[in-house]
């Protein structure tokens, strides 16, 4: 039996489902500048389309994903020593 076994579905599944507690383990400055409260948005599709229609030659697409930065207050920043 010849089947394609997809395994990129499944990590991008877990991707989706554990983005938060990922990046806090493995890049804690990264995961500290994220605003949680605001919407995540998994672009994969829409990195596809464009790829597709590019003219670059075959490509791999994986996944992108837009996220709002923290916004930082600037009065907290100039009174921290």
């Amino acid at each position: 039996m010849n089947r394609k076994t997809d395994y990129d579905g499944a990590w991008k599944e877990a991707l989706e489902q554990y983005l938060q507690p990922l990046l806090e383990f493995c890049f804690p400055e990264v995961a500290a500048n994220i605003n949680w409260h605001k919407k995540i948005e998994f672009l994969d599709k829409e990195l596809q389309e464009v790829t597709r229609n590019s003219k670059l030659g075959k490509l791999r697409v994986d996944n992108a994903i837009e996220f709002r930065k923290q916004l930082v207050e600037y009065e907290k920043e100039k009174t921290m020593p």
